[in-house]
């Protein structure tokens, strides 16, 4: 399957969810986002602080 099949996949199974559902998933969305974002600044930190 390819990246674009994926995405389209993902798309339509987003639409078969109420409101509820699409919240709790928009909510780990930005759980995960939130983490990358530290996990991010926490490399960058190390990087400066070792130049």
């Amino acid at each position: 399957m390819s990246k674009g099949e994926k995405i389209l996949q993902l798309i339509k199974n987003l639409e078969k969810l109420d409101n509820e559902q699409l919240e709790q998933v928009n909510k780990s969305a930005e759980a995960c986002l939130i983490v990358q974002t530290l996990k991010s600044s926490k490399s960058l930190g190390a990087i400066i602080k070792n130049s």
